[in-house]
């Protein structure tokens, strides 16, 4: 990396130790000046228009990246002293400036503010790294199929109990991906040569994942007088009328995770919190059939995704962490929407 003397901004200090300097927070001059540093004394050098082009790219992708990560925390600007930021960092500037594509700066620009983050695990910051090193060998139809994958299967929306809700999110995330968008047989080979993912014989259907996550929005409900003592269920809002037919009730859960979640927090004996999982799991639901027609009546463009799903064998495509980060950037990038990723990762 880079060879150069620092001095301290208003908001920084230098701690000595022995002949070494540990820097302890950054202005954004001092971040400039080092991320520039760090380029040019690594990027080899061209002629010309090239170079102009070059030398403009990068002071342009810099300064984005910097107030980038000033916009998430101020505080991270700090990771520019650390030699594995840094060098992810010139990465992703040399990515960028040898295109000037739009959306892959701003995947970098995205995967650039997350790797800055200091609360990052190593096993996070590893595949951060490894996918910004990643993301320029894929077409932005490629990261849109990696996007659906990673949305149904891993992003777990957090909204309310409300249809009309869940089809605006559908709308909001899921529209964007799909323009244009085909699966064949040479984007598996590819996404098994970038480290992005593999094809799983095991098949999966996507109104399982639906349900999965969504369970709550498609249940047929209950009567109140065919249960028995459900009123500390009550008392903690965890019983609503039923969405789809309000003289009836159901559990205030979107899914059983969602409900075991909303347990954790509650004084209830262990007895009382499977009951409160076997009221959610035993509540019918709706035919899956009408499930499917009732999304797409709705939202038409979801009926596009059903086919992926199930006539181009994108329910055998299994994502590996890279595949997974690229993909929440992806979304990130298209509909501004930043998803779990930190929880899949763990």
């Amino acid at each position: 990396m880079i060879k150069q003397t620092q001095k301290s901004g208003d908001q920084s200090e230098n701690i000595s130790a022995g002949r070494d300097v540990v820097k302890v927070g950054l202005s954004l001059e001092e971040a400039r000046t080092v991320a520039i540093g760090v380029y040019n004394e690594n990027i080899y050098k061209l002629v010309g228009i090239a170079q102009d082009i070059i030398e403009s790219r990068v002071h342009d992708f810099t300064e984005k990246a910097l107030n980038s990560i000033i916009s998430e925390n101020p505080e991270n600007l700090v990771s520019l002293c650390d030699p594995d930021f840094q060098s992810a960092f010139y990465e992703a500037q040399k990515t960028y400036v040898k295109s000037g594509n739009e959306s892959l700066e701003q995947n970098l620009l995205i995967l650039l503010k997350d790797r800055s983050n200091k609360t990052n695990t190593d096993f996070h910051r590893i595949v951060l790294n490894e996918s910004i090193n990643t993301v320029s060998k894929l077409t932005d139809r490629q990261l849109n199929i990696l996007s659906i994958v990673y949305f149904f299967d891993f992003a777990k929306m957090n909204i309310p109990i409300n249809f009309d809700i869940f089809c605006h999110e559908l709308e909001k995330i899921v529209l964007p991906l799909t323009s244009n968008i085909i699966v064949n047989r040479n984007d598996f080979l590819h996404f098994e040569y970038t480290g992005c993912g593999s094809r799983n014989q095991s098949r999966y259907n996507l109104l399982s994942l639906i349900i999965e996550s969504y369970r709550g929005l498609f249940l047929k409900g209950v009567e109140r007088r065919h249960q028995n003592d459900i009123s500390y269920l009550e008392e903690n809002n965890l019983i609503i009328p039923c969405i789809n037919n309000p003289e009836l009730i159901q559990i205030n859960a979107l899914s059983l995770a969602n409900l075991n979640t909303k347990l954790e927090g509650l004084p209830f004996s262990e007895n009382q919190k499977q009951a409160a999982r076997n009221f959610f799991n035993n509540t019918h639901q709706i035919d899956l059939q009408e499930i499917k027609n009732r999304i797409i009546s709705i939202k038409p463009f979801m009926l596009k995704v059903f086919d992926l799903y199930e006539q181009l064998e994108l329910n055998q495509l299994f994502l590996t962490s890279i595949g997974i980060s690229l993909a929440a950037s992806n979304i990130e990038r298209l509909s501004g929407v930043k998803t779990n990723l930190e929880k899949v990762l763990q």
